[in-house]
């Protein structure tokens, strides 16, 4: 299944009641994640929405990585998710993701955080690099499913 590719924008009236895309109100985007195709595509629209939000190569390029690492987990450990992107311009400019998964959960949390934890089908340091990736970073794992929420700031 094709992750949804909408990045949502409601123009605004500019001069003479032309649209202006620089003014453009930038919704949240949630984009279904099942295959490694599907993980692909919300990277590229990360990557693709922090560019038109103003963000720079580096932290462009954080956003992405992280909404892969998250994107490869979630169809890893959990049959897949979602991810949403939202976009916040006012007060601070950021990108916010939301990962969703109805998976086990994550069995030992402060490991994985700690960097002591080694996974049996990679490295482990997927989560880990999301936080060190992110400027805040939060994330909720039980029995029914795992959420992780990040900000990268532009």
């Amino acid at each position: 299944m094709m992750a949804q590719l909408r990045a949502q924008r409601a123009p605004s009236a500019g001069p003479e009641g032309t649209a202006t895309s620089a003014s453009a109100e930038v919704r949240a985007t949630t984009y279904l994640v099942r295959t490694e195709a599907d993980a692909s595509h919300a990277r590229l629209a990360a990557r693709m929405l922090c560019e038109s939000l103003g963000g720079r190569g580096y932290e462009c390029q954080k956003v992405a990585t992280a909404v892969s690492e998250l994107a490869r987990n979630q169809i890893s450990y959990a049959g897949g998710g979602t991810i949403q992107l939202a976009p916040q311009l006012a007060p601070k400019r950021l990108l916010r993701v939301s990962a969703e998964d109805s998976g086990q959960g994550i069995p030992d949390l402060e490991r994985v955080l700690s960097g002591t934890y080694k996974s049996k089908t990679g490295m482990g340091l997927g989560l880990l690099g999301v936080k060190r990736l992110a400027d805040r970073f939060d994330v909720r794992t039980g029995p029914t499913g795992t959420q992780v929420d990040f900000e990268v700031w532009l």
